[in-house]
């Protein structure tokens, strides 16, 4: 049998070359039949364990491979828009995917070639797939912020965004999180109003509005003369009465 030894360092000009062994090691020995066995099989034999390793002897049990020095190639190697783009497809469906810069530099070719492309005004399709990539993958992050917000509580959308680099660009991926989030709030404030209706009828009947509204989170900003007033008034007026009776 034979295996391979390490591989060779610091290839920069063609980083596959990094995979090629330094050296081919053979290990030849002689087999002995196990007794009772009829030698048909693989299992019927066992290496000789006073056999030495043929290889050694004629002169071939370790082979070294070596290669010229790493240096560029006398005719510079770039990698077509279609081999890039196919190449960059490639590497987006791994986790993490990278980002262009990161592929760019990925190695020398890449290098050498996405310049050329920038030069002639020809990277754009590669440079937008993975803008387009990432920026997806930033919206389902924000989707799921959506997700978790709290069920018993409302925020504004200017809070929810805190300052993320995600809402400098306004495109559909900021206003289908925008969607989410408004119908998430929507969501929330139906509950709410409904838990605090359905919780009048026990409310100790020297409660304050105020103190009720704290306590069935019903302090959330509401424009005046919107249908949110309007269920807010509703409810304050089911809660004065039930304090009155």
């Amino acid at each position: 049998f034979y295996f391979f030894t390490g591989g060779q360092p610091n290839r920069v000009y063609i980083p596959e070359e990094g995979s090629l062994p330094t050296a081919f090691n053979f290990d030849v020995r002689t087999m002995i039949k196990k007794p009772n066995t009829t030698g048909a099989s693989e299992g019927d034999w066992d290496i000789d364990p006073a056999s030495a390793n043929l290889a050694e002897a004629a002169g071939w049990a370790n082979i070294p491979h070596t290669l010229d020095p790493d240096s560029p190639p006398a005719v510079a190697a770039v990698l077509d828009a279609d081999t890039l783009l196919a190449n960059a497809t490639t590497e987006l469906a791994c986790t993490p995917s990278p980002t262009y810069n990161q592929f760019k530099n990925k190695t020398v070719i890449n290098q050498r070639s996405l310049e050329a492309l920038e030069t002639a005004g020809t990277a754009g399709a590669i440079a937008t797939l993975f803008a387009t990539h990432h920026r997806e993958a930033d919206k389902n992050i924000e989707l799921a912020l959506v997700d978790h917000l709290p069920d018993n509580q409302v925020t504004t959308w200017t809070s929810f965004k805190a300052g993320r680099v995600f809402y400098n660009i306004t495109d559909i991926a900021n206003t289908e999180v925008e969607t989410a989030f408004n119908n998430k709030q929507n969501t929330n404030k139906t509950s709410i109003f409904n838990n605090a209706q359905a919780a009048i009828t026990s409310a100790p009947k020297t409660m304050l509005w105020r103190d009720f509204k704290r306590d069935h989170n019903l302090n959330f900003n509401i424009e005046a003369g919107s249908p949110e007033q309007t269920r807010l008034t509703a409810i304050q007026t089911v809660f004065e009465t039930h304090i009155d009776s």
